[in-house]
């Protein structure tokens, strides 16, 4: 039932846009660079427009959504954060 009344696709939009917001914003806010800032004014500025008109379900947005999530993700990786803080090896008596 959840299915067909487009729940599930509707949380997991919002999760898309909420993470792609909020690492976009992170990665801008840590780099300080310009080339950093645009993916999070594009996510901020088609978020915005979207409340008005569907902007994201046309045929840009949607687009411009998954380039600025995967940039951001690739950018903010919690796989390096594992490769940093990997155990030091105990040595050998």
């Amino acid at each position: 039932m959840y299915f067909q009344l487009g729940l599930v696709g509707l949380i997991s939009f919002i999760a898309l846009v909420g993470f792609a917001l909020v690492r976009s914003w992170l990665l801008a806010s840590e780099r300080r660079s310009t080339v950093y800032v645009w993916p999070a004014l594009v996510v901020l500025a088609l978020t915005v427009t979207s409340l008005a008109e569907s902007t994201v379900l046309g045929e840009y947005g949607w687009m411009l959504l998954i380039v600025c999530a995967i940039k951001a993700s690739q950018a903010m990786s919690w796989r390096d954060a594992l490769r940093r803080h990997e155990p030091e090896p105990i040595p050998e008596e």
